[in-house]
């Protein structure tokens, strides 16, 4: 995903394709669920069901709710772990990818096979929005009906890219039947959402719940109220572009959210050529000071790039001494959340070292153009995670990326995530990914400013199998009252 302030969605309402219920108007006749009852309450409620048609994850409770995929998250982690694929493995390139799938049925008691999968992914190469990872399959073929094997054009960073509802697996259009843990109850699409226990899901012994209703409650403010009145159990946080909310609500829980702010660097500007200047840039920051007083999205100061990351202590992090001369100028979108953060790292620069910091507000046009062609000297940006993975932030500074419009080139940093992307054990990966931000922050090429925050509202004494995490994922499975 692009800048964090300037996102866009939008919505298609197509025929539901994902269950095996019978319709009557826009209700659902379903036998009456026992069971525990459990109530969200979303900023809105989808126009489609179909997956594939998705712009954007902001829905993920309800996604989880109903699809299947190949990939799961774990709840207490948000990273990766076994789904409708009970085991995979991967070229040494990590080009091609082999999956073995578990046995798992559809609601109509049919047997999933690997077959189905080629479909599905057929289909969302088709009709999805362009992948924002921009990944292209190159084959796909299915050596029996449990075996599924696809080739991408270039490395698939992490599994859990195969999480994403692009990659859902999702039925030939005008079939009914679904595969998650759930299946549709009744949907009003804008308003609300019911889904009932599928007794025929793969795991339905871990599904606590019978029911689960989703309410459209606006800004947070409007979720906030519902909770209050005790009619909703959780306030789903949405953490992106134009989020307000409340951290001192009760209940709430609060976590580094998947997306960073930060400052890219023009490394071909004079004074940016000094790696000793860009520290000292970085030093004279007082990030929480900078995010005092803010409106609009929850943010946390960070010194890292990949969230909720630790930062250690930097080697060559010597700070200049006394004052600096020379002007910089701080691009930034429009909007008042980019300016306040913009014209505050400029009086703090100003302040501390003497320098004369100026601010550009860009049109979202002008602010591309300007970014990719290298026409400035800072530019206040940022990237909201497409995978859960710390790959998806390492990634943008490799040195071949076009998104590397700073010039950092860096043949150390790019070895560290070629490494991590090779056939490695879990502990040496995340052994290399840490040394590759390691490396980042000693070159500095770009100076994080800060974390999104997610703030989700809901009882924890009451419910157990929930659980904050930094990309703000939760599963259904293993919710449950506590006893």
């Amino acid at each position: 995903m692009g800048s964090p302030f300037s996102m866009a969605s939008s919505a298609r309402s197509v025929k539901l394709i994902l269950v095996s219920l019978l319709l009557i108007g826009n209700s659902v006749l379903y036998a009456v669920s026992v069971g525990p009852f459990f109530r969200v309450a979303l900023d809105s409620i989808p126009t489609t069901l179909d997956w594939h048609l998705w712009p954007d994850g902001f829905g993920s409770p309800i996604y989880l709710a109903l699809s299947g995929s190949l990939v799961d998250f774990d709840p207490q982690t948000g990273l990766a772990r076994a789904g409708l694929a009970e085991s995979w493995t991967t070229s040494e390139d990590r080009r091609t990818w082999n999956f073995l799938l578990r046995t798992a049925r559809w609601s109509d008691g049919s047997a999933l096979t690997s077959q189905e999968v080629m479909a599905s992914w057929a289909r969302s190469v088709q009709v999805a929005p362009p992948d924002p990872l921009g990944l292209r399959i190159s084959a796909m073929n299915c050596p029996d009906s449990r075996r599924f094997q696809v080739s991408f054009d270039r490395p698939i960073p992490s599994e859990a890219v195969f999480g994403s509802y692009r990659w859902a697996i999702v039925p030939s259009p005008g079939i009914d039947k679904g595969i998650g843990p759930f299946l549709l109850k009744n949907w009003a699409p804008g308003q609300s959402l019911a889904v009932v226990k599928n007794m025929s899901y793969w795991n339905s012994a871990s599904v606590n719940l019978a029911e689960i209703a989703f309410i459209a409650a606006g800004p947070a403010e409007g979720g906030g109220l519902l909770y209050k009145n005790q009619e909703v159990d959780w306030v789903a946080n949405s953490w992106g572009p134009g989020t307000f909310v409340n951290t001192t609500a009760p209940d709430s829980v609060a976590t580094p959210a998947w997306g960073s702010i930060f400052l890219r660097l023009n490394l071909s500007h004079p004074l940016l050529k000094d790696s000793m200047f860009r520290h000292a840039l970085n030093n004279a920051l007082d990030r929480t000071q900078l995010l005092k007083g803010l409106r609009g999205p929850f943010l946390i100061s960070s010194e890292t790039v990949v969230p909720g990351s630790q930062k250690k202590p930097v080697a060559g992090a010597a700070r200049k001494k006394g004052a600096m001369s020379g002007t910089l100028t701080i691009a930034h979108l429009v909007g008042e959340t980019n300016q306040k953060l913009a014209t505050g790292i400029a009086f703090q620069w100003s302040r501390a070292l003497g320098l004369n910091v100026e601010t550009k507000a860009l049109s979202l046009v002008a602010y591309s153009e300007d970014r990719m062609s290298g026409n400035y000297d800072l530019v206040l940006s940022g990237w909201i995670g497409d995978y859960a993975d710390p790959m998806t932030f390492l990634e943008l500074f490799r040195s071949r990326e076009a998104s590397t419009d700073g010039g950092y080139r860096n043949q150390q940093y790019d070895r560290l995530l070629d490494e991590a992307l090779s056939g490695v054990m879990l502990k040496d990966r995340s052994k290399l990914l840490e040394q590759a931000q390691e490396k980042l922050l000693i070159d500095l090429p770009v100076l994080p400013i800060a974390s999104y925050g997610s703030i989700n509202q809901i009882n924890l004494k009451r419910w157990s199998g929930w659980y904050a995490n930094p990309t703000d994922i939760h599963p259904w499975v293993g919710v449950a009252p506590r006893k």
